[in-house]
């Protein structure tokens, strides 16, 4: 298993998933309780990959619906004046 610093998740999390999350605000968040699981090590803090990589999906939304399709439902109810319970 390999731990990873602070610096050293926040360059994981840009470059192998795409997602600015700097080692500052990650030290914020172990105060806040909103960061991903770390450990101790002596007095530095570690990440796992399995860890980082859990927060984030526990961060994501479910995926949102592409609103060009939104649009076109709305525009396509508008014109039979007729609604289906799907148009947000």
């Amino acid at each position: 298993m390999q731990y990873l610093n602070k610096k050293q998740a926040s360059a994981y999390l840009a470059n192998e998933l795409g997602l600015r999350v700097s080692d500052k605000t990650l030290s914020k968040y172990i105060t806040t309780g909103q960061g991903p699981k770390y450990f101790k090590f002596g007095w530095r803090v570690v990440y796992t990959i399995d860890n980082l990589n859990d927060w984030v999906n526990s961060k994501l939304s479910k995926p949102l619906p592409n609103p060009g399709f939104i649009n076109f439902l709305q525009k396509l109810c508008s014109t039979w004046n007729y609604c289906i319970n799907i148009i947000p």
